[in-house]
């Protein structure tokens, strides 16, 4: 039993390396093409690939952070932070693109500004 979960945890994280290895090759090329819109798609789908593998990781009780510590920035996805002075040199597609990463927000906020902590969204 525990030989085949320490097996179980090998052939994850070598998915998990060759994973990495994918979307550090596929980063490379999008700083190379900026314009590509198909490979920064490639991007993102091996992204969204690596979130499950992580969460698949943990599961199986393997530390990500150890494995994997200094490459986590590069694999996984991250929100694009844009001032409204960058905004305006931006083209349609590049907003359109920074607008699908941004995480949803409540728009709703507390009337009141002493409310606890608790209450607010």
């Amino acid at each position: 039993m525990i030989e085949s979960e320490i097996e179980t945890k090998e052939q994850l994280l070598a998915k998990g390396r060759e994973l990495a290895v994918s979307i550090e090759t596929q980063t490379q090329r999008c700083t190379r093409a900026l314009e590509n819109r198909e490979e920064y798609r490639r991007l993102e789908t091996l992204q969204t690939k690596w979130q499950a593998f992580e969460q698949e990781a943990i599961a199986a009780g393997i530390n990500i952070e150890k494995e994997f510590g200094d490459k986590l920035a590069t694999l996984r996805p991250h929100v694009l932070k844009v001032s409204p002075v960058q905004r305006r040199t931006l083209n349609a597609y590049q907003l359109h693109v920074i607008g699908s990463r941004q995480p949803e927000r409540n728009q709703e906020k507390p009337k009141d500004p002493n409310m606890p902590l608790e209450n607010w969204p």
